[in-house]
């Protein structure tokens, strides 16, 4: 004979598992993945020179990483942090991609061009952001925001919370257009 297991146990195992589906999109780790990486950074860096990512590098940083030196990023270059970016300056090119699912402590971001995704932590003194897309999906305290847009199609989308001491913009040319989103 037989034993069948009660009906509510099998909607209990499809609740169980559609809640860890849910759980696992969104939590943390759902972005903190970095993949195809070229170089990778585990530990504290010990350059005693500036990080330039140049075209066709994944630079990755690790959860226990720490990139303490400035950081430029060419065009094509993409950074992934999953760990964390204490340095003095960022300078993100035209075509070059950031994406931090970390902690960013900076005290200047340089927009030149390319892409910067927020999906950790981020306490910058000052961007500046002549042209780009910055994508902020987390937290991000920032100092001093400056937009001097220079170029057609550039963002800045806030889907997160900003703390933000002052916006300010310089000399924007009316021959572009730019869009701020903040939800």
């Amino acid at each position: 004979m037989k034993t069948r297991l009660p009906q509510n146990l099998f909607q209990i195992k499809y609740q169980l598992i559609t809640c860890t589906i849910i759980l696992a999109l969104f939590s943390n780790n759902y972005y903190s993945q970095c993949t195809s990486c070229t170089s990778t950074l585990s530990g504290a860096s010990i350059m005693p020179y500036d990080k330039i990512v140049e075209a066709g590098e994944i630079f990755c940083i690790n959860s226990g990483g720490d990139l303490n030196r400035g950081l430029h990023i060419k065009n094509g270059g993409t950074v992934c942090n999953n760990g964390t970016i204490s340095a003095d300056f960022i300078e993100i090119f035209e075509g070059a991609t950031l994406i931090n699912n970390g902690t960013i402590d900076i005290e200047n971001i340089m927009f030149r061009g390319g892409a910067f995704t927020n999906n950790g932590i981020m306490n910058a003194e000052r961007i500046w952001m002549e042209k780009g897309d910055f994508n902020n999906y987390k937290i991000g305290n920032i100092d001093v925001i400056t937009i001097q847009i220079m170029d057609t199609g550039s963002y800045f989308n806030n889907e997160g919370i900003i703390n933000c001491e002052r916006t300010q913009s310089h000399s924007i040319d009316s021959n572009y257009s730019y869009n701020i989103y903040n939800s």
